[in-house]
C-alpha cells in the first residue's frame, strides 16, 4: 500500500488507465464512461509526436538524469520526489545549455546568436 502511494505521488503509476470492462447502469454513467474514453484517446494522441513516436516518459527522464548525474536510477527513484526531480532535471538542462553555449562561443559563434544564461540563475 505504501509503495502504491509513493508511486502515485511521484507520477510513476499507471493506475486508472487500464481498460476495465464497461457496463454502465444508467444513461448518465454511459455518458461519463464515453467522455472518459474520448479524453483518454486525446491524451494518447497528445503523447505521441507527429512521427508517431512516443514522447519521453518519466522513466526516460529519470534514466537521463541518473546517467548525467552519475547516479543509479534506483537512487533517484528512492530519494527524489517528483518536485525535487523536476528541479534537479531543469538545473541539469540549464548547466548543459550553458556548457554548450560556452563551447560555441569558444569555437567562434556570434555572441548575439547565443542566449548565454549562467547555470546559477533561477529556474523558470
Amino acid at each position: 500500500m505504501l509503495q502504491q502511494i509513493l508511486r502515485e505521488r511521484n507520477c510513476l503509476s499507471d493506475s486508472g488507465l487500464s481498460d476495465e470492462e464497461e457496463n454502465p447502469d444508467s444513461e448518465m454513467a454511459k455518458m461519463l464512461l464515453d467522455k472518459r474514453r474520448r479524453l483518454r484517446e486525446k491524451v494518447k494522441r497528445l503523447k505521441t509526436n507527429e512521427a508517431g513516436e512516443s514522447e519521453l516518459t518519466m522513466h526516460d527522464l529519470i534514466s537521463i538524469f541518473a546517467e548525467a548525474a552519475h547516479m543509479a536510477p534506483e537512487y533517484v527513484y528512492k530519494n527524489y520526489d517528483v518536485y525535487q526531480f523536476n528541479n534537479q532535471f531543469n538545473r541539469l538542462k540549464i548547466m548543459e545549455d550553458y556548457q554548450v553555449n560556452i563551447k560555441a562561443l569558444l569555437a567562434g559563434a556570434k555572441s548575439e546568436d547565443i542566449d548565454l544564461k549562467h547555470w546559477l540563475s533561477p529556474i523558470y
